[in-house]
């Protein structure tokens, strides 16, 4: 699929659905795609920056939003009532309801840049640096994840544009750290006799539930003290969220 502002997007998608037995389901969707770009600022390509007003394709690349495969599954289990072997398993482990969801993604691309304005002239108004000139074997680094945290990618590869050019590298060539994330959720609802149909709501909630760091982007415009290091991370650690609700 592609438009007249030069976004190119082809994508697969599957999904499936499947409910079995005893209240419990599962739901999963998995996405094999690839977008391209010239400029991922916004939708309107008058406002954006393209580096080279001459030469469009120099910055032609995945876009800063392309995750090239993506998996998102989800799951409910409801636990019977009155279907347990006891009045008592019955009033504990009845009528419990849990629910969870699993991300998995590929990481986003990010362009290696020169430091200071070494772009040609000032065709576009300095607002842009240029991207790095290549000068070796440019790798992600992997390993552990503190050694991904140290030095995401190899910073010998690249050097500083020569000035008064943009820079040879082009835009998005590597691809930062992927992401995995599970969610889960537990609810039960009890009832009240004051009222009919009157309930006790209980839920509690675990975001990030494995506590799991999800790597943000490196560093990646060379002079910077932190070059090819990853000092964020893109989402918070485990949160646990309870809650109680009375319905009447």
């Amino acid at each position: 699929m592609s438009n007249p502002l030069g976004q190119f997007y082809n994508g697969l998608l599957t999904s499936i659905n499947k409910r079995f037995s005893r209240g419990f389901s599962v739901l999963g969707s998995y996405t094999w795609s690839k977008n391209i770009d010239y400029n991922s600022t916004n939708n309107n390509m008058e406002d954006s920056t393209i580096q080279n007003p001459f030469n469009f394709n120099h910055s032609r690349g995945l876009a800063d939003s392309d995750h090239p495969q993506r998996f998102v599954g989800s799951f409910v289990w409801e636990l019977p009532g009155k279907k347990l072997s006891s009045n008592a398993l019955s009033a504990v482990l009845g009528n419990w309801q849990m629910s969870g969801i699993v991300t998995l993604q590929s990481g986003r691309p990010f362009s290696v840049l020169s430091s200071g304005d070494r772009t040609a002239g000032a065709a576009n108004g300095g607002n842009s640096d240029a991207y790095a000139d290549l000068a070796g074997n440019l790798t992600v680094t992997g390993g552990s994840r503190g050694q991904q945290v140290a030095r995401y990618f190899d910073t010998s590869a690249v050097a500083q544009a020569v000035a008064g050019t943009f820079g040879a590298l082009g835009r998005n060539v590597l691809r930062g750290p992927g992401f995995d994330n599970t969610d889960l959720s537990v609810s039960r609802a009890f009832p009240l006799y004051f009222r009919e149909g009157a309930k006790l709501s209980f839920r509690t909630e675990f975001f990030n539930l494995f506590n799991r760091p999800q790597l943000g982007q490196p560093n990646a415009t060379i002079g910077n003290r932190t070059f090819g290091r990853i000092t964020s991370t893109a989402s918070g650690p485990r949160i646990l969220q309870l809650s109680l609700k009375v319905e009447f």
